[in-house]
């Protein structure tokens, strides 16, 4: 996860490791993934950037189930993401807010 930075915290308290662990468990729990994205936006200060995404997933689970993993039909999920540009580029830093309308 290059694109994390080594200090990365977010609004949960995980960290870099953390994520790591999340992503694995989602991407190998998942057989197929669509991500759209609804809207965004950007605002970049200096070093500093925000970026609002509002978005919903749907996948694909054992035996065929398809179903929303963020936001879902009428509700999309939001999330912040904060970026800082580092000597080896633009890092996420954080991520806070993420409201999500999830599948029951």
């Amino acid at each position: 996860l290059y694109w994390l930075s080594e200090d990365y915290l977010d609004s949960y308290g995980y960290g870099r490791s953390e994520v790591r662990k999340i992503l694995k468990d989602v991407f190998d729990a998942l057989e197929d993934i669509n991500v759209t994205i609804i809207n965004r936006k950007m605002m970049i200060t200096d070093d500093t950037a925000l970026v609002t995404i509002v978005f919903k997933v749907v996948g694909t689970v054992d035996m065929g189930m398809r179903g929303y993993v963020a936001g879902n039909l009428n509700q999309p999920a939001e999330v912040v993401v904060k970026f800082r540009k580092l000597s080896e580029g633009w890092r996420i830093i954080g991520v806070s807010r993420f409201d999500s309308a999830m599948t029951q």
